[in-house]
């Protein structure tokens, strides 16, 4: 019989490669990582507060897009531009670029953050007192990124279903 409770968030543990320096020389260490798996729960609060995000993303543009239309259709002396096919295609472009450089500055997702929420512990990563490290965003935002990298892609690769072998 399993006891199941609600309380407890699943953990599940990988490795990953981590790099390090060793008497002034570079190597990598397959490093132990406990981390909260996901729950059906989760996927759907993510799904719901990624679509909000998107759809007040359209919103804000919309409003800019039109503000950003009524001053290229004014002149500096007050008389309106002529239209014409050519002009409202100009537009297009410089519009897609505004749009994409913005939803990428706007949406810039650190490792650190997003690893704070999803690790339990590195186990074989430890302080001073020999003691696993607490993770935070601080601790994390210390580690090169390509660590924070290989950890990241260890989970997901873990939590990805594995093609079983035709028997």
């Amino acid at each position: 019989m399993i006891v199941v409770t609600t309380e407890a968030k699943p953990t599940r543990e990988c490795t990953a490669p981590y790099e390090h320096k060793v008497n002034g020389k570079f190597v990598t260490t397959e490093i132990r990582v406990s981390y909260y798996s996901w729950t059906t729960g989760e996927i759907k609060r993510r799904k719901e507060k990624e679509a909000a995000k998107e759809r007040e993303f359209d919103a804000a543009n919309s409003v800019d897009k039109v503000a950003s239309l009524m001053n290229d259709l004014i002149e500096t002396d007050g008389k309106p531009k002529k239209l014409s096919i050519e002009y409202l295609d100009s537009l297009k472009e410089p519009w897609t670029e505004i749009v994409n450089r913005r939803s990428s500055v706007d949406d810039t997702i650190y490792y650190s953050e997003t690893l704070a929420e999803r690790l339990e512990s590195l186990p074989d990563l430890v302080g001073k007192d020999k003691k696993p490290v607490k993770i935070s965003v601080e601790f994390l935002d210390t580690l090169d990124i390509r660590n924070l990298e290989a950890i990241a892609k260890a989970i997901e690769e873990d939590i990805r279903p594995k093609a079983q072998p035709q028997t």
